[in-house]
């Protein structure tokens, strides 16, 4: 059975961004994640348990460290990273997408946000 988590909306500030000006600077981006697994629960109160499932602190954390590991040029780049480092995170994860916003990218012409989204399967 193919199940989705999804975890949306993590903050976190990412050294992220090509131009000059973004350089050695922190920027505020915002991070949703879909996993989909192939997890079965069924009606059984003893299959009603964290052990079963991928703990949301455990995928949020890898997250995280991989936000600061480095400075990452494009969002692209970031995102294929986080993508990659959850779907080595468990076996029962089929699929991994990730989608990183950045509320304020100076790319000018009055866009308020730019998204990067990168899927693996």
């Amino acid at each position: 059975m193919i199940n989705q988590i999804e975890i949306k909306q993590i903050e976190i500030d990412a050294m992220v961004g090509c131009l000059p000006q973004e350089k050695g600077k922190s920027s505020r981006i915002i991070i949703d994640i879909n996993l989909q697994t192939e997890l079965f629960f069924g009606t059984d109160t003893k299959m009603d348990h964290l052990a079963r499932t991928i703990d949301y602190r455990k995928i949020t954390q890898e997250i995280k460290e991989v936000v600061r590991e480095r400075h990452f040029n494009m969002l692209e780049s970031l995102a294929e990273n986080c993508a990659t480092r959850l779907f080595a995170l468990d076996q029962t994860i089929k699929s991994a997408q990730v989608v990183i916003t950045k509320p304020a990218a100076k790319i000018g012409g009055g866009v308020p946000e730019v998204s990067a989204i990168v899927s693996h399967q």
